[in-house]
């Protein structure tokens, strides 16, 4: 059987040593790098040759060198995509430059584990990789396969720099500012060179609030909007006497479809509006809440 007490990587011992090729993984609601092994639960690990490892549980507080684990890539933006049950999966954009070669270490150390059994929750990018990157003008199409979600599906993103676009649902968004899309259902998503998008650009077609899922609700909903253009929002929830009961964006978001929660726990069940302005014109949208 197994070690009965948690194994910190830092405590695995490879013999020989270098053998390991990447980190170690779980899977919960999606695949997760972790730091420490923990009695009854599964994990992956990939290995450049055969050899042996040995797990040595250790009481929780000790604390040894460096660790097996490889750090989350650094200068990169954060993509996270939700399903409706709750699955997630976390990717990575590297800084665009040069492609590196397969079988590269850049390469070899994002590689994630084999996709999980079907109807599991599964996203990666194409080459089954969790971390990418995109030269400027490399004409790269890189798809990000997902499978086993439940829709909508939400995409969300930190800035990744000048240079990134983000494809789904019909629109585009560039990823210079953090934003997020909601998927209705399934469909392509892509990641590609700003450069590279058709001449027609990010721009989408629509604007202002689209819906809200679910309506009616109880207790909290998620409101989608696109923007043609990046531009300072305001968006707000207001009561049937025209009092504003939640402010939920007051910034910059860039153009796009993007989604926003909001929590009522607080309010009364019966109707609110949500107002999004300064983009263009005033959008509203009315919204029945349950209790």
């Amino acid at each position: 059987g197994g070690p009965s007490l948690p194994v910190p990587l830092d405590s695995v011992i490879a013999t020989p040593s270098g053998i390991l090729a990447g980190n170690f993984f779980e899977y919960a609601t999606g695949y997760a790098s972790v730091a420490v092994l923990r009695p009854g639960r599964g994990y992956w690990v990939k290995t450049n040759q055969g050899g042996t490892l040995t797990l040595k549980g250790e009481s929780p507080g000790t604390s040894h060198g460096a660790s097996f684990r490889l750090p989350e890539p650094e200068g990169t933006a954060t993509l996270t995509l939700t399903d409706a049950m709750g699955g997630v999966q976390r990717l990575y954009i590297l800084p665009s430059g040069p492609p590196d070669p397969p079988g590269s270490p850049v390469v070899s150390h994002s590689e994630l584990p084999p996709p999980p059994p079907y109807g599991a929750f599964d996203a990666r990018f194409d080459g089954d990789l969790y971390a990418t990157a995109i030269a400027p003008g490399s004409g790269k199409v890189i798809d990000v396969l997902i499978t086993g979600a439940r829709y909508p599906l939400t995409i969300t993103w930190t800035a990744a720099g000048e240079g990134t676009a983000i494809s789904a649902g019909g629109a585009a968004s560039l990823l210079d500012l953090p934003g997020s899309m909601v998927l209705r259902e399934e469909g392509p998503v892509t990641l590609r060179a700003k450069e590279d998008l058709p001449s027609s650009g990010p721009a989408p077609a629509a604007y202002g609030l689209s819906n809200n899922y679910p309506n009616p609700f109880n207790p909290s909903t998620k409101i989608a909007f696109t923007l043609r253009t990046p531009a300072h929002i305001r968006m707000g929830v207001f009561n049937a006497l025209g009092e504003e009961v939640a402010l939920l964006i007051d910034g910059v978001r860039g153009a796009g479809g993007h989604s926003v929660e909001f929590g009522a726990a607080g309010l009364p069940g019966g109707v609110y509006f949500c107002r999004l302005q300064g983009a263009g014109p005033v959008s509203t949208l009315k919204m029945l809440l349950v209790k």
